[in-house]
């Protein structure tokens, strides 16, 4: 293998592991979804501990926990729209 080979096999290797990083950062607000529903839907036990209202509490932070993934998780997964109106191929 050449120097150039090698180079060339280190450039495609960083490649990979910059897209698992942003792969694994791209599902973050999936799990921000899915911890939202878990606490709503009562999987995830979580008991208030504050006087007053005790049932209000764990539901207000389960909405807060899956708002911005409701927010950010549709524009997420949306196909990219081609740009200067060029047509794609595929």
């Amino acid at each position: 293998m050449t120097e150039d080979e090698g180079h060339l096999n280190n450039l495609a290797i960083g490649h990979y592991v910059v897209g698992a990083i942003m792969v694994a950062l791209a599902c973050l607000p999936l799990l921000h979804l899915g911890i939202g529903v878990a606490m709503l839907s009562g999987v995830l036990p979580i008991k208030a501990e504050v006087e007053g209202d005790v049932e209000a509490m764990p539901s207000l932070i389960a909405w807060l926990i899956s708002f911005p993934a409701q927010r950010v998780a549709p524009r997420s997964f949306r196909p990219a729209a081609p740009s200067h109106g060029y047509p794609t191929c595929g």
